[in-house]
């Protein structure tokens, strides 16, 4: 599993039909739908990104759809690749011919419901068709345009971690992250790692997004304000990568060159799934993962995720990266493409199908019934009740505007290198990657 490159390693898994037209609505049957109006009927098309695993649990949430509204049928063509997915979707969007029901990230969201593509949901979540109330109210404005529209409803919540090796903590005779740790209390705790086991105690992290974002809004920025509008300045990037710097300079984290290195690896091959270093930032969603790689490389060792560090008054940096469904401009079915994001949000029995596989579930009773259920691993649990203590912090929305991929995830791994390397440019550099940033947002 690779991340910051937005780019799964999974091939193309098509499912049955292929995507042709957003769908057609026919004559209703007398079933009662969501706020009260007849079950819709007539077809809908639902297009997605994941690999062979995730569409057999979308088909299985889909099969589920198809018993409780039988006259309504679902196409439902999957994208193994995450960068194909949007290049599909763009084209698409460009030539009015979404899916109905096209799966959405906030980090994205702008890109289309800017240029009008998607469809607003104010009116539909507040007839009730789509019943939003077990989702957090600060999780469901994550997915709302500048114009302050709902255009995106978040069904599975990613988010950063700071992943701790706790075997190898205790037996330094270390405590682990407290509730409320800062920026400050961490630089001092891998101080007293690396001091006590002679090696470095965290990965590079100053070329990646996730990160930065944390750094950003425990300093009262965020990568992006409301308006679309580049929100984070010149003197916070090179903040953050002065503070990651001296992570390097003092041996606390790994060097300039192993971050090279590393930078492209997947989560297997990271020092913390080889048992090589004790912790390390990654998104929570790959627990599971270094988890089962380090049971087979060093038995006995325990993953823990915590949150990332906090502010003054011991809110945490996290922000909440969102994939949730929307309903497109060009959809002539809506009563059906309602039904089928409500049924997906809230259906028991449907999540326990598609079990959280595209983050954790934003549905808090549903999360209740996962967290309860044998079937989930332990690993996954611990993503879950991260997420849970997350989410119950209500913590301020994300807004994310144009070329995110390209300015904080590209543009960033390039700056970082460059000042690893030549650390009298922090500034000079800092200043020129936000004026970049602005330049490709048009803001």
């Amino acid at each position: 599993m690779k991340r910051r490159t937005l780019v799964t390693t999974i091939a193309f898994a098509p499912l049955v039909g292929a995507l042709t037209a957003c769908g057609s609505s026919t004559a209703t049957n007398p079933a009662s739908a969501p706020g009260g109006s007849a079950a819709p009927s007539g077809d809908i098309s639902f297009a997605f990104w994941g690999g062979q695993q995730r569409v057999e649990r979308t088909q299985a949430v889909i099969d589920l759809f198809h018993k409780a509204f039988p006259d309504v049928t679902v196409t439902p063509t999957a994208t193994g690749d995450f960068n194909a997915y949007w290049q599909q979707s763009t084209v698409q969007a460009a030539g009015n011919n979404m899916a109905s029901v096209p799966q959405m990230q906030n980090r994205t969201l702008a890109d289309y419901a800017d240029r009008g593509a998607l469809a607003p949901l104010d009116d539909l979540v507040a007839s009730g068709a789509i019943d939003v109330s077990n989702i957090p109210k600060s999780v469901v404005a994550s997915g709302r345009g500048k114009d302050g529209k709902q255009y995106m409803i978040p069904y599975g919540a990613a988010f950063a971690s700071l992943m701790v090796d706790t075997t190898v903590i205790g037996k330094l005779g270390l405590e682990l992250p407290p509730e409320g740790y800062t920026w400050e209390w961490l630089s001092d705790w891998l101080g007293q790692i690396s001091k006590k086991s002679g090696a470095p105690a965290i990965n590079v992290f100053g070329g990646t997004s996730d990160e930065l974002e944390a750094w950003a809004r425990t300093h009262g920025e965020q990568l992006y304000n409301d308006d679309g509008t580049v929100g984070v300045t010149a003197g916070t990037v090179a903040g953050f990568w002065n503070y990651m710097m001296g992570l390097i300079g003092s041996g606390k984290s790994q060097s300039a060159q192993a971050g090279v290195e590393q930078q492209k690896l997947p989560i297997e091959q990271q020092p913390i799934s080889q048992g090589k270093a004790p912790t390390m930032f990654w998104p929570a969603n790959a627990v599971a993962t270094v988890q089962s790689t380090l049971d087979t490389i060093t038995p006995g060792h325990e993953i823990q995720v915590f949150p990332m560090p906090s502010e003054s008054e011991g809110v945490p940096g996290n922000a909440l990266w969102l994939s949730g469904l929307s309903i497109s401009k060009n959809c002539n079915n809506v009563p059906a493409a309602a039904a089928f994001i409500n049924f997906f949000l809230n259906d028991k029995d449907g999540a326990l199908a598609f079990q959280s596989d595209n983050g954790v579930t934003t549905n808090t009773v549903n999360l209740g019934a996962l967290l309860a259920a044998s079937t989930i691993s332990d690993a996954m649990k611990k993503q879950m009740n991260l997420y849970k203590t997350l989410s119950g912090m209500n913590l301020p929305p994300s807004y994310y505007g144009k070329a995110m991929a390209q300015v904080f995830q590209q543009n960033l791994i390039s700056a970082f290198q460059s000042v690893s390397f030549a650390p009298g440019t922090v500034d000079s550099t800092a200043a020129q990657f936000i004026k970049d940033a602005k330049q490709a947002t048009g803001k």
